[in-house]
């Protein structure tokens, strides 16, 4: 190492000064450096913690997503989630009536304790056909050990359920002929009683058979093949379809009598499902079709109408519903815009629909169901109202004043409550998007405090369309767009005649039987609440509608 000639003393004063600055300068730019990489590194570090928190709520919600999917395929479908949820706040002072009225109910039928509900076998219906079966003692056991005949002081009668398979019979025409020995002019014979299917070999007894077996148990047309084989008929898949679908072009006046009847109503439901139909014109055999379904809104001479249709544009609702005025109830689709839009008519909301859009965000996050849960609370609050009315069986005009006293003010609660969320939760949210159905649909949803006829969801309509929806996981797909009309002619008369509290094979059986000897002008007689009273029976699923 060189040394330098001289000290730093020795260096003149103005050097050492310059040198000195020089560092201090060099110092400073390091710190000036150091500061703006400390403050990149912050930054960097800022924007990593900001992608590391939005990944975790993409993860959060991928996973509600999963959950909703497994919810879909495997898990309960009633739009249903736990009591164990607490209102909005500022809701409390609006149940406060509801829920003491609740709790007073179940303190009401509260029993005491060790005694449990009877969960013996129900009894068997009186009005089945009973056989007689006695088991005497025999002569030798009538006499007592005294010596004395024992003398009969009662019967005990226990009862067992037995079941005859099912019987084909066959029923001869016998037509007797006439002619004259003198003249031997001509031959006279009794015309051929009028059937559903001229020149055909089913009754109409074996035809509503076959329409009450396809369409109210589901049983595809083989299987009704296969079982007929094994009471020794056999009737081909095709020849039973030729059969539906002459029944079809038979029944089809029925279908528009009572097409009539709901659109000369002033409060209609509707709704939509999919359906798969082959053979379509111009159409791959995947591409959904759909089958529309029509009903009256209030309950006394309940009508149901389906509808097939190629496409799930406006068309079809728009010309079914041409003349019609008043309210339409459906679930916010587009579709049905066409109807609602004219000055005469009204939307009705559904309330399910829009709690059904909260239940789900509740399963996909069933760890945290916060404001979802809440609102579902809200909601179920306004049910509860509904269900104490029906259960009263109010009027009409009752049920408007309940409704405007206390429905009225929680849906007034709500609205702000829900204006107030948008502004907070994000707007990829799931939550986002069930407030903004129910605000963007909030005039229909709330239509229904100003007629107390209107139903508070469109629950009907979708009763209406789950028979159908059953049958087609059944038998899968429709083979062509006239088994398609024909089935939706047989499934309007079925269900209709369940709605109105008829047995649908004993309706359809006296329809067939009727229905080709009669005339055009008394096609009404035929309707499910004009058939005579022994055609009428009580079907289970009339509670239902």
């Amino acid at each position: 190492m060189i040394k330098p000639d001289f000290t730093p003393s020795e260096l003149p004063s103005f050097e050492l000064e310059n040198n000195i600055q020089n560092i201090l300068d060099s110092l400073e730019s390091e710190n000036i450096f150091l500061k703006e990489e400390n403050l990149l590194f912050k930054q960097k570090a800022e924007s990593l913690e900001e992608k590391l928190i939005h990944f975790e709520k993409e993860h959060e919600k991928l996973l509600g997503y999963i959950r909703q999917l497994k919810q879909d395929k495997y898990g309960r479908k009633a739009d249903v989630v736990s009591d164990d949820t607490s209102l909005l706040p500022g809701f409390e002072d609006l149940f406060d009536e509801i829920f003491i009225e609740e709790k007073k109910d179940e303190e009401e039928v509260e029993k005491p304790l060790g005694k449990t509900r009877n969960k013996g076998r129900r009894a068997l219906p009186k009005n089945l056909p009973r056989h007689r079966e006695v088991h005497d003692l025999s002569a030798e056991e009538k006499i007592c050990v005294c010596g004395c005949e024992l003398h009969k002081i009662g019967e005990e009668v226990s009862e067992r359920l037995d079941y005859v398979p099912a019987q084909a019979t066959v029923i001869e025409i016998v037509r007797f002929k006439y002619a004259c020995k003198s003249c031997e002019e001509g031959v006279k014979i009794s015309p051929v009683p009028a059937q559903a299917i001229p020149k055909g070999i089913p009754t109409a007894g074996l035809l509503a058979h076959i329409l009450t077996s396809k369409y109210v148990d589901h049983l595809p047309l083989y299987r009704q093949s296969n079982m007929l084989q094994r009471i020794g008929v056999d009737i081909s898949r095709g020849t039973m379809s030729g059969w539906i679908l002459k029944c079809g072009e038979l029944l089809s006046p029925l279908r528009d009598l009572l097409k009539e009847h709901i659109v000369s109503d002033t409060y209609v439901r509707a709704d939509e499902t999919p359906v798969q139909v082959l053979q379509e014109p111009n159409r791959k055999d995947t591409t959904k079709s759909y089958m529309w379904v029509y009903l009256t809104g209030g309950h006394k001479n309940f009508a149901v109408v389906y509808e097939y249709k190629e496409t799930r544009s406006g068309e079809g609702p728009e010309e079914f519903l041409k003349d019609f005025k008043g309210y339409l109830q459906s679930d916010a689709y587009g579709g049905y815009n066409g109807i609602i839009n004219r000055p005469e008519n009204t939307s009705v909301g559904c309330w399910a629909h829009a709690r059904r859009k909260y239940i789900a965000v509740v399963k996909m996050f069933p760890q945290k169901p916060g404001k979802a849960a809440e609102i579902v609370g809200v909601i179920k609050g306004l049910y509860k109202i509904e269900e104490e009315m029906k259960e009263q069986k109010f009027s009409p005009e009752e049920v408007k004043i309940i409704r405007q006293e206390k429905s009225k003010p929680i849906l007034e609660k709500l609205k702000k409550q829900l204006q107030g969320l948008k502004l907070m939760v994000p707007p990829k949210n799931p939550l986002a998007g069930a407030i903004g159905y129910t605000l963007n649909n909030w005039n229909s949803l709330t239509t229904y405090l100003e007629d107390g006829r209107l139903d508070i969801d469109n629950n009907a309509a979708e009763r209406a369309i789950r028979p159908f929806a059953i049958g087609r996981k059944n038998w899968l797909f429709m083979g062509n767009p006239n088994g398609a009309k024909a089935a939706s002619i047989i499934y309007s008369l079925i269900e209709t005649a369940k709605a109105n509290g008829l047995e649908p094979y004993k309706y359809l059986r006296y329809v067939l039987e009727t229905i080709p000897s009669i005339e055009s002008e008394n096609l009404s007689s035929l309707l499910p609440w004009n058939v005579p009273l022994y055609v009428k029976g009580r079907f289970s699923d009339i509670e239902d509608l």
